[in-house]
């Protein structure tokens, strides 16, 4: 009985290992992007990453890395409430609703600069994606942008980790792209390639409140463009590059990689996360 007692004590202090991601895509019609990142690691420690971009370039961005409580990784809202209670720069994330479940969500963005919320009445599913790192759902829908007395109306795109299935903490993901853009007229666009590691390889468009998905992806990055090739949509894109955010780091082997941050105008707007190898070519 001791045994039963001490397993079921230690089952209810432990959760699921590994790591969570949840992204939130703000695409304006008018021309505003706004990305957002919540990163958990059930080692113990989360990180937030935000941009605002307007008028064709970056204006802002966020990087905060704080400790949480392990058990506590799988769940976003209570690590939004650790990311709020800290000391220091004032900066404060509110999400309220289910994406997953009712569809409909707001999520209020509070800094020392600015104060604004996303929100939307619904979002319909685009798909799930399994590959090396684990799985992703995604979902879309039209929605709104509000800052001071100003609202635009554009796309919401959402990625997130199911509670239950995290993804792997440490992955190869060779020469990557995560490209998440909407269009007023065509709705949203999912698309994920590596050029080096096999089963990434995942697009997503939105079509009359469904989602569409393919494996059958090219994507194509240079210094002014991004484009994008899925031949079972017949779609052939071109994305302009109007701004890039860039950082350095290791992959889980040690190598050295480049990330960036493109702010993505065109028939498409929108983000796209890259990592470079930097001894190797673009993805």
């Amino acid at each position: 009985m001791l045994a039963l007692a001490l397993g079921l004590v230690l089952a209810s202090c432990s959760g699921p290992e590994g790591f969570w991601r949840d992204q939130y895509v703000f695409v304006g019609d008018d021309g505003a992007v706004v990305p957002l990142g919540v990163l958990r690691w059930s080692e113990g420690h989360a990180e937030v990453k935000g941009w605002l971009g307007q008028d064709q370039h970056w204006q802002t961005s966020m990087h905060r890395r704080f400790a949480i409580a392990g058990r506590d990784a799988s769940d976003l809202e209570r690590t939004l409430r650790v990311f709020s209670a800290q000391a220091g720069p004032t900066a404060r994330l509110t999400l309220n609703g289910d994406p997953e479940a009712s569809g409909a969500m707001s999520l209020r963005i509070r800094t020392s600069s600015h104060d604004m919320t996303l929100s939307t009445d619904g979002l319909h599913a685009l798909g799930e994606s399994t590959d090396p790192e684990g799985a992703s759902t995604y979902r879309a829908g039209r929605g709104r942008l509000r800052s001071g007395t100003t609202t635009e109306a554009g796309w919401i795109v959402v990625e997130s980790t199911p509670r239950e299935r995290p993804k792997h903490a440490f992955v190869d993901y060779g020469d990557y792209a995560l490209v998440l853009a909407a269009s007023h007229e065509h709705g949203a666009l999912v698309l994920k390639r590596s050029l080096d590691v096999r089963g990434f390889d995942h697009a997503f468009v939105s079509d009359g409140g469904h989602g569409r998905h393919t494996t059958s992806v090219q994507a194509d990055v240079s210094a002014d463009a991004v484009r994008v090739r899925l031949p079972a949509f017949s779609m052939d894109l071109s994305m302009t590059v109007a701004d890039r955010a860039t950082s350095d780091g290791v992959d889980p082997d040690g190598h050295a990689v480049r990330y960036e941050t493109l702010l993505l105008g065109g028939d498409y707007a929108g983000v796209a996360l890259l990592i470079h190898r930097r001894s190797g070519g673009r993805t």
